[in-house]
């Protein structure tokens, strides 16, 4: 009975898998939908039975000050709106009595509560599902409601965007990525340098494993001990999702973010095992997952992470000796619910536009490399090029609306600072991402964006909205998908970075792993320095030693005598949005 619930119902409404019934004038069956806690706009809550999962609960109860009353009320119509806002869903004319000899204030463990209900997939499907508050499935579901509505709302995006997707159209999407992604030929990335030692030959694994997709979710609860609860969800193409759990101190957690961040940022020499960040970071977030992925042969992943985990650079993350990102191709992204996975839903590849600026009159320091980066992408795709003076906000809009433009690829400062989500720089004014992303998606096109990539992205670690601007760059922009740097990286290394990337595009090879060959080459010491030029694999001919950029000066050539493998020049650099 409400009228004689404690105050804690509502921290329990907020933060608890709730689940109800109603015996009086509601005419609504009420459970714990996907996250968002569904109740019908109460007049008269004279009968409500209240249980909580997993344990029971029996405990005196006193009653609520009208206030309390008040704010109950203010949370369950709030949250119903906005789950009908979000999903379309009526309310269904039966009642669900769990147990009518409840006295006021016992609680009982809870039964769970299924119903069915058709949620919109796409045009042609419509999905039944079952909820169970006790199943790894429940927790998936929830979790992608959730991520959908926090992320739309702050990123700003139109009311109604995206869609909830059933585990089942999830699992096709997988299925249907596996068979019509070709498995890759990386052929070329067999001839080392040189300079390579038999270790790393042993490494490199050009056997063209079957491209074989999964998705993890990745929860992250802060409680109020300071203890934080990790969520792992992991669904592949068949099953049902299998969770797994981890807690940690907070201050732990978030020391581990920041100095790994910091160590890969600042290009920091390896630090001693016993103070490195990352081994205990892998652990808490990963390692519980590992072992399936192995048995199921998991080549790719497409993380849906939270925020407060948004911006680790995962493809650094130690595993068995070696970076995660070599394992696994690795795509990130706030909310499922936003992007596009089918993967037969791509457009015919139109022209590649490239803008970018390499002197700012705005005491920004110069890009003296974009110029190259720019003119070496424009010899080899089909492209329209924004050079410096010609690079304007209304330019970039103008030509990105065009027809027959399908990639975008920004090379100048691009900021994430504190409370934005996201700034680019031409070399006389701003452009906002937001603006950029509003006029994007008024394109009428039969050539949709397909990737808008930005190779001088400076994000503002830390701070949860940047953090969020940076994995989000895709659907703010539009975009199926989207490609940036989580640091700013020397812009010399950072132009071979994006031939490299466009260049394993040109060849057919899905973003993430396009992004995951391109980093093993820095990984692995094939992109290196050669005379004043930086030469890496070229998959379009098998070349093993071709030109990436030249011309570099005595220092540059000084530096990148150490080498590139180092995280700094390549774990930065993330996919957001679809892997394909």
């Amino acid at each position: 009975n409400p009228r004689e619930a404690p105050a804690t119902l509502l921290a329990n409404l907020r933060d608890r898998t709730l689940e109800a019934s109603y015996l009086s004038q509601a005419g609504f069956s009420s459970g714990d939908f996907q996250g968002i806690n569904i109740f019908p706009k109460i007049g008269i809550m004279d009968k409500m039975q209240v249980s909580f999962s997993p344990e029971p609960l029996i405990s005196p109860v006193s009653a609520p000050t009208e206030d309390t009353e008040k704010a109950i009320d203010e949370i369950v119509n709030r949250k119903f709106t906005e789950l009908k806002a979000a999903s379309g869903i009526s309310a269904i004319d039966d009642f669900i009595d769990q147990d009518s000899s409840l006295t006021p204030g016992q609680f009982q463990s809870a039964y769970p509560i299924q119903f069915n209900h058709s949620l919109p997939s796409d045009k042609s499907q419509s999905v039944s599902i079952a909820i169970d508050q006790n199943s790894a499935s429940s927790q998936f579901l929830e979790n992608q409601n959730r991520t959908l509505l926090e992320t739309s709302k702050a990123l700003g995006l139109p009311t109604g965007s995206g869609k909830l997707r059933s585990i089942a159209e999830l699992q096709q999407r997988l299925t249907l990525a596996s068979k019509l992604v070709p498995a890759p030929d990386l052929s070329a990335l067999a001839k080392l340098s040189p300079a390579a030692n038999e270790s790393q030959i042993n490494k490199i694994n050009t056997s063209s494993l079957p491209y074989t997709p999964a998705i993890v979710h990745l929860q992250r609860n802060d409680q109020p001990t300071g203890q934080t609860l990790i969520t792992a969800i992991l669904l592949t193409a068949r099953g049902e999702p299998i969770s797994r759990s981890t807690q940690v101190a907070r201050a732990d957690l978030d020391g581990w973010i920041r100095g790994f961040q910091r160590q890969l940022s600042r290009r920091s020499p390896q630090p001693d095992p016993a103070r490195d960040p990352s081994e205990p970071l892998a652990k808490a977030l990963l390692s519980p997952l590992l072992p399936l992925l192995r048995a199921q042969g998991v080549t790719a992943l497409l993380l849906e992470v939270d925020r407060g985990l948004q911006a680790v650079p995962y493809g650094a993350l130690p595993v068995e000796g070696r970076p995660l990102g070599d394992l696994y191709a690795l795509t990130i992204t706030p909310s499922l619910g936003l992007i596009e996975l089918d993967p037969g839903t791509q457009a015919p590849r139109g022209q590649l536009l490239l803008a970018g600026a390499s002197q700012f009159s705005n005491g920004l320091a110069p890009l003296p490399m974009v110029r190259q980066e720019l003119q070496a992408l424009a010899q080899e795709h089909p492209s329209r090029l924004l050079l410096d003076d010609s690079f304007t906000p209304t330019a970039l809009i103008d030509q990105a609306l065009g027809s027959q433009v399908s990639q975008l690829h920004i090379a100048t400062h691009a900021n994430f600072l504190p409370g934005q989500t996201g700034v680019l720089y031409t070399p006389t004014t701003t452009l906002s991402l937001a603006d950029l992303g509003r006029r994007l998606r008024s394109r009428n096109s039969s050539y949709p964006l397909d990737l808008i990539s930005m190779s001088g992205c400076l994000t503002a670690l830390g701070d949860e909205q940047s953090e969020l601007g940076f994995v989000g760059m895709a659907i703010q922009a539009g975009a199926r998908s989207g490609l940036g740097t989580l640091w700013e990286v020397d812009d010399t290394a950072t132009a071979a970075f994006f031939i490299e990337l466009y260049r394993f595009l040109k060849v057919g090879l899905p973003k993430d792993q396009a992004l995951q060959a391109t980093q093993q080459a820095f990984l692995r010491g094939q992109v290196r320095l050669q005379g004043d030029r930086l030469v890496g694999p070229d998959p379009r001919t098998g070349q093993a030693q071709s030109t990436l950029v030249a011309g570099l000066s005595r220092e540059e050539q000084i530096l990148f005598a150490q080498g590139l493998n180092h995280p700094y020049y390549w774990a930065g650099m993330i996919l957001t949005g679809s892997p394909w």
